[in-house]
């Protein structure tokens, strides 16, 4: 178990600070709390459905490890948590966006392929990338 979590304070656009962080076992709790201020709407956003916030699945969503340190951020102000982010979407859509980029420019160079292909091929594979990825992320957070 890790002692202490490396945080970074970052100004927002009307000048306060709020403090960014991985997440850790202990913010069960608050993250519950967090999740309960939001509209059925935004729960429905985030998750692409509407996931049954129980304890287990809160300590899943915190995903800590061994060091008890954990794969999603968590942004505090005031003592409180105000937004979450997992790692697994900001990861497939990072991937959705650059590898297709990677692929064209493989296959504009190296196949000699013609850019109207090339540039189809690559909006299909981010496409099927963004598709498979969201969905296993729907399948791991909204069960």
């Amino acid at each position: 178990m890790i002692t202490e979590i490396e945080t970074t304070d970052v100004v927002v656009r009307d000048g306060s600070t709020v403090c960014v962080r991985r997440t850790t076992s202990d913010d069960v709790d608050a993250l519950s709390q967090f999740f309960h201020t939001l509209s059925t709407e935004s729960l429905y956003y985030r998750f692409i459905g509407l996931p049954a916030l129980t304890p287990a699945r809160l300590r899943e969503l915190a995903a800590t490890g061994d060091d008890d340190a954990g794969m999603s951020l968590v942004v505090e102000s005031a003592g409180r948590i105000v937004a979450f982010a997992g790692f697994y979407a900001l990861f497939v859509v990072a991937c959705a966006v650059h590898v297709p980029i990677g692929l064209r420019a493989i296959a504009l160079e190296w196949l000699g392929w013609r850019e109207p292909v090339t540039n189809a091929t690559a909006i299909g594979i981010a496409v099927v990338i963004a598709f498979l990825g969201l969905r296993a992320v729907v399948a791991v957070f909204a069960g």
